[in-house]
């Protein structure tokens, strides 16, 4: 079938591609990592693209196709890596699940963060408090709403999110406790671990972004 192909050649293309090259790295802002690491990667990534093909080409239902590109996200122990390998690891597996018509975001969420972040919550999901901080730019209000909170949840990332009014790229802060939460009047672009960005790095990879852009 002409779908099939389609999704076929998509796939196959992403697995000749070399996805962890030093251009890769260098469009990111970024210093490649290890070429050791980089190797392992790339295989890692692309037996989970021939798994995907060799299931298309049996005319796999898309519940075999998820559970092919979770359990490939699963076998990776995000504390493996740093920040900016994680963020580039979930961007490929975002595309690979794109190609194929597959939401993964909120298990790219719940690897990346450690959390259920939800970016879109049916209407009868209860706000149970709104974090607010104005737009370093255009002053509008950045609103963050917390869906679920627990005791003894640590705060460790730091969103950036660029604000819908203005586009501006901000830091946005969180706070403990926090289980669920869903972006209001921002989107977010990345995150950072605050192990490997304290206060100061975090604002130099802000500024490092909006000069990318």
């Amino acid at each position: 079938m002409a779908d099939k192909n389609k999704l076929i050649v998509k796939i196959e293309s992403f697995r000749h591609r070399d996805k962890f090259s030093a251009e890769v790295w260098d469009k990111r802002g970024l210093n490649p990592s290890g070429s050791e690491l980089c190797a392992h990667l790339n295989s890692h990534f692309n037996s989970c693209a021939t798994k995907l093909i060799d299931a298309i080409n049996l005319n796999a239902p898309a519940e075999h196709l998820v559970a092919i590109i979770k359990d490939s996200l699963r076998s990776l122990n995000k504390n493996d890596y740093d920040t900016e390998e994680r963020e580039l690891i979930c961007d490929l597996f975002f595309e690979l699940a794109k190609n194929i018509n597959i939401d993964l975001g909120k298990s790219l969420d719940e690897w990346l963060y450690g959390l259920n972040i939800l970016s879109l919550i049916s209407s009868d999901r209860k706000i149970i408090e709104t974090l607010r901080q104005p737009c370093t730019n255009c002053g509008k209000e950045l609103e963050t709403h917390i869906m679920q909170k627990e005791d003894g949840i640590p705060d460790h990332s730091w969103l950036i999110g660029k604000c819908f009014h203005c586009n501006e790229l901000n830091l946005i802060a969180l706070k403990p406790d926090i289980i669920e939460f869903r972006f209001g009047n921002y989107e977010m672009v990345t995150s950072l671990n605050k192990e490997d960005f304290p206060y100061e790095k975090a604002l130099a990879k802000l500024l490092e972004l909006k000069a990318a852009l």
